[in-house]
């Protein structure tokens, strides 16, 4: 990502360590490493991964794999601001089907988004083309995990849209806390 936050500080943060920043979420986790109340310690911003085929790997046409979006992070400082944030994030993860929010010991959270739901949806498109007829040559690929995160172009598309939207609000939240 092109440094555009023209601070040192979180250069050497962010450079300095094994960060690799991903453009959509960018100024949010600028904005939670700027908050004295939260400590980022892993970000992705959800992909939709290479075609398989394009890859060298063997897969279905017209599917992708997805990488989930996923925030960790800490609360370093129980105060009413960490609450309100937390309260926040809460409510936003409850607005949005694939998202979750899970707390661990020491104040650890993780968030995910996740497009399991729309693997489902594409096996049911899937059992569709074959009862249409249309021919759907499923081929053995190396990474058996990726077998459960492949799903329709079409329907990854729209999810990760709505990933940038729900990213967006977020950011939008941090912003509040800012001093």
């Amino acid at each position: 990502m092109k440094d555009i936050f023209n601070d040192s500080k979180f250069d050497k943060w962010l450079y300095g360590g094994v960060h690799d920043l991903d453009e959509d979420i960018g100024m949010l986790i600028y904005y939670l490493y700027k908050l004295d109340f939260i400590k980022t310690t892993w970000s992705c911003s959800g992909h939709i991964g290479k075609h398989l085929m394009d890859a060298g790997n063997s897969s279905r046409e017209n599917y992708f794999v997805y990488q989930p979006g996923i925030l960790f992070f800490e609360i370093k400082i129980e105060n009413d601001h960490s609450k309100h944030f937390i309260q926040e994030l809460a409510k936003l993860v409850n607005n949005y089907k694939f998202a979750s929010l899970k707390i661990h010991p020491k104040n650890e959270y993780h968030l995910f988004l996740e497009m399991k739901d729309l693997v489902e949806e594409s096996k049911t498109f899937e059992n569709k083309e074959k009862q249409e007829g249309i021919a759907n040559l499923l081929l053995h690929f190396h990474d058996q995990s990726a077998k459960h995160k492949e799903v329709r172009i079409d329907l990854a598309q729209k999810r990760y849209l709505e990933f940038k939207d729900f990213w967006c609000q977020l950011e939008n939240i941090a912003k509040k806390y800012l001093k």
